[in-house]
This record gives structure tokens, sequence and C-alpha cells, in this order.
């Protein structure tokens, strides 16, 4: 655990104001994961997290509508030349990740 990761690179800087991941039914994700955004010098800098505001809001979807789940981070509109979802430690998820797609909402 904590090499596990999905990467998004972009070819210029975007101003990112969200990250929306749709959820299926085979959906596999870390109970445990962070968002990273790449600055200008090529690091990574944490701009989110999965928490448990975040699980409460995937319960909330699920029991409103089980078609319509997703887990949704405010990004804040930041620059970024591209986005990564990092596995925290104790993060678990034997089967690793198992994502349809990934939204980048920019302003």
């Amino acid at each position: 655990m904590g090499d596990e990761f999905i990467e998004v690179t972009f070819g210029a800087p975007l101003r990112v104001s969200g990250l929306v991941i749709p959820l299926r039914w085979d959906s596999v994700f870390p109970t445990r994961f962070r968002v990273a955004a790449r600055d200008r010098a090529g690091g990574w800098v944490e701009v989110a997290r999965y928490d448990d505001a975040h699980a409460l809001q995937l319960l909330e979807r699920l029991l409103a509508d089980p078609g319509s789940a997703a887990l949704a981070f405010d990004l804040g509109g930041r620059e970024a030349w591209g986005l990564a979802l990092l596995v925290e430690e104790g993060g678990t998820s034997f089967d690793g990740w198992s994502i349809p797609e990934i939204e980048v909402w920019v302003s």
C-alpha cells in the first residue's frame, strides 16, 4: 500500500475547480486517499482528501439515487499541471483502483 495512484496530466496549466469520480457497482477505491495537484515546479501539493464527510456524501447520494453515486472534491480554482489520487497509509483496498472515469472541472 502507498505506492498505488491514478494520475491525470495536462498539456498546459488549468484552473481546476473540482474533481468528480462517478462510481459504478464495480468501482473500487482505497478507504483513505488524497488528491494532489502538480504545481509549476513539478511537485505535488495536497489539495483534498477522502474523509468522513465524503463518505457521508457518498452514502446520502447512494440512498437518494444509486445510479448517480459519485465522490466530489472542491479544488477551489487553483492552477495545476495535473492531478493525482494517492493512497494514504492504512488505506485498505486489496483490489487496487477500479474507477471508470474521472471528471476534472475547470473554471
